[in-house]
């Protein structure tokens, strides 16, 4: 969920949400608020609902859409001590959360990771962890490896080479290896942030 717009009651308080009121409406008048409070997300969590695993992203420069958002969300969800809640707050970027091209793949892996291990249903402890190959090296941990500038005169294909010697399965050797070549376009239009 990311960059989410989940309070209706208050969004109209916070940066550009005022903006929006025409579109969604106005919660202070009481026809509006009895439209926007049947689907307002913090409005509807409730206990005893059973909710999938849940990643909410958010960055703290973000000028049209508050992290405040997603931060209420997920601490409400924890406050009822819902299971599968996990939250990354990117410190740079914007509306989106990515500040340029490589870190923009290098969410967007960690968003694949998040996706594989609820699927799988791998998520373990209080955040989602980077999916670790059987060499114990993350996708992420790869990544860097990739991206290391003392490693440059390496080609890709010999980067992938000395991974896979130390162990390092080869997903994350093809994740790493999507990013450090520049091609962003491997891992399709998701659009998702988390850990770093």
């Amino acid at each position: 969920c990311q960059v989410p717009l989940l309070d209706m009651y208050r969004y109209s308080k916070l940066l550009a949400g005022a903006s929006w009121m025409g579109e969604f409406g106005n919660p202070e008048v009481p026809e509006d608020w009895a439209f926007l409070k049947r689907y307002s997300p913090y409005h509807r969590l409730r206990r005893t609902t059973q909710y999938p695993p849940i990643m909410f992203t958010t960055s703290t420069r973000d000028d049209r859409v508050h992290p405040g958002h997603a931060r209420k969300m997920v601490a409400k969800m924890l406050d009822l001590e819902l299971p599968g809640v996990y939250y990354y707050e990117n410190i740079e970027g914007g509306h989106g959360g990515a500040a340029d091209n490589k870190q923009r793949a290098f969410m967007n892996v960690l968003a694949y990771d998040f996706l594989e291990q609820a699927l799988t249903g791998s998520l373990k402890g209080e955040a989602a962890a980077p999916k670790q190959g059987s060499g114990g090296v993350t996708v992420v941990q790869a990544m860097q490896f990739m991206q290391d500038p003392s490693v440059s005169g390496m080609t890709v294909e010999a980067k992938a080479s000395f991974l896979a010697s130390k162990g390092v399965d080869s997903y994350a050797i093809a994740q790493a290896a999507c990013v450090s070549g520049g091609m962003y376009e491997c891992f399709g239009p998701v659009q998702t942030e988390l850990y770093q």
